[in-house]
């Protein structure tokens, strides 16, 4: 069995695949399992995966129409056989020496019979402008190297929360609570986030960062004119992300399990407010209410957690006409502080 299944996404790929798979040629063959799913590229992408896959035996692709990002995740997730599973976005890269070490650290958990459900480690945000890099890190919420209990890890500062790039799941995890994206739809990473908190027992962080985002790319789903236009993806997901476990099924879940999945409905929450917001018109403000308005219905305790009785509740209480002028003033902050 390989150690990794690295599956990478590629839609219109041409520029940056390349680049992606030689990240991966670093001597890992016999480790590595690596999927590239081309989701209906119009541009050179399958041509080039093909290219990399004739040479690279542990290298595949997979052809399909298009579907989207976590389309192409759910796709890979079907074939990989790995032990641990990772996305990589087809103009990201990982880190050599950071693999290097979640393979050791694999191997040595697997002769001692104690693999945790998550592997975490920091990833770097690169940005192509400026060439520059912001690590980003949870280290301080645990012990490196060491496996970890969930309710043995530090509860999360209100600005730190788990991305897509540090994340190494148990692809059994993944496969066994059936983990299904939502398809055509940005931002879906953020439900890939939430159903591994709602699912992972163990964790470990490695010393090393493995991921490098790359940031100001044209077209990237998180530019600000993109976060505007697609607002809707995000309410999409929240809605879905809230729908996946009720009040009960939350509060049946150990302590700090439950605050971790609560703290991470509060970041998906406030990003919602913040797509909304930064551009609002009528409709955006009507679909937003509606879906509190459906919550409350459907979960009513869930609802009066996150409307009413949490910090993120807080942004409700900013009156309408304000709101878009909160979100500017926090705009610039976040987003040095976040490595966006």
């Amino acid at each position: 069995m390989k150690l990794l299944t690295i599956v990478i996404p590629s839609y219109n790929s041409e520029k940056w695949l390349g680049g992606c798979l030689d990240s991966l040629l670093i001597g890992l063959d016999d480790k590595l399992e690596v999927i590239i799913v081309n989701d209906g590229s119009k541009d050179k992408t399958s041509e080039i995966g093909h290219s990399y896959c004739d040479k690279y035996p542990f290298m595949q692709i997979i052809d399909k129409e298009n579907g989207g990002h976590g389309s192409g995740i759910n796709v890979g997730l079907s074939h990989a056989t790995g032990l641990y599973f990772k996305v990589l976005d087809s103009d990201d890269q990982l880190d050599k020496e950071g693999l290097y070490e979640l393979i050791e650290m694999i191997e040595k958990h697997q002769k001692e019979n104690c693999l945790p459900d998550v592997y975490i480690a920091d990833y770097i945000s690169n940005y192509v402008e400026s060439k520059t890099q912001h690590i980003n890190s949870l280290k301080k919420y645990f012990k490196v190297h060491e496996i970890m209990d969930v309710e043995n890890v530090k509860k999360f500062k209100l600005d730190d929360y788990m991305m897509l790039h540090c994340l190494f799941v148990k692809t059994e995890l993944l496969k066994e609570t059936k983990m299904n994206l939502l398809e055509k739809t940005f931002y879906e990473d953020n439900q890939y986030v939430y159903h591994t908190i709602c699912h992972a027992k163990t964790y470990c962080h490695l010393e090393k960062p493995i991921y490098w985002y790359t940031l100001g790319r044209e077209g990237q789903s998180i530019a600000p004119e993109n976060l505007v236009k697609n607002y809707a993806h995000q309410l999409r997901v929240q809605n879905a992300v809230v729908r996946m476990l009720n009040y009960e099924e939350i509060y049946s879940r150990p302590k700090n399990q439950r605050k971790m999945i609560i703290h991470e409905l509060g970041i998906i929450h406030s990003l919602t407010y913040f797509y909304i917001y930064l551009a609002p018109d009528k409709e955006k403000v009507t679909q937003y209410k509606a879906f509190w308005k459906s919550l409350k219905v459907d979960d009513k305790k869930l609802y009066k957690k996150l409307h009413n009785r949490s910090i993120y509740s807080v942004a409700l209480m900013v009156p309408g006409f304000a709101r878009k002028l909160l979100i500017k003033i926090l705009y610039g902050p976040i987003k040095r502080m976040k490595g966006w």
